[in-house]
């Protein structure tokens, strides 16, 4: 979806419903995935086009190649809840995040242990991060739009969105 097309809002009403998968780019230039999870708000340049995050989230999730090895934040597992603490369940709740780090991206969640609608926390990291500059100009002027100016996701483990 180009910009000048007709652009679908995403509500507030649909914030609360739906885990929403967003993206945004930092003030270095690296590039990180967000889930909502229903508890996470959105910055308003994201909730502005479901249709540009859509065309996104098309492009990472099924094209973009694998180019990093990846590191597991150190406090996630005091983040969330998970109905058990074996092995096989932390790996299960890893694995989306993970994905999109193999990719070169942060990857954050929202909370799950105490519900905070400002907050998100780190899951993992790539050890090589994707730049902006490494994305086709199509991909990449939508990402310019979803800047969050005053972070630096390889130093933050938490980011508030306001």
């Amino acid at each position: 979806m180009m910009r000048g097309e007709n652009m679908t809002r995403i509500s507030d009403e649909e914030i609360f419903d739906y885990d929403i998968l967003w993206f945004a780019v930092d003030s270095k230039g690296e590039i990180a995935q967000f889930d909502s999870g229903v508890y996470g708000l959105l910055p308003e340049s994201v909730s502005k086009s479901e249709e540009q995050l859509e065309n996104l989230a098309e492009y990472i999730c099924e094209r973009l190649e694998k180019s990093s090895e990846t590191v597991i934040s150190q406090d996630v597992f005091k983040r969330v809840i998970l109905v058990n603490s074996k092995d096989e369940t932390k790996l299960a709740y890893l694995e989306r995040s993970l994905g999109f780090s193999k990719k070169g991206l942060y990857a954050y969640n929202s909370y799950d242990a105490e519900p905070n609608l400002y907050q998100y926390f780190k899951v993992s990291m790539p050890e090589k991060p994707l730049k902006l500059s490494d994305l086709p100009e199509e991909y990449r002027s939508i990402l310019e739009q979803y800047k969050l100016e005053n972070c630096v996701f390889r130093e933050m483990d938490l980011i508030t969105i306001k």
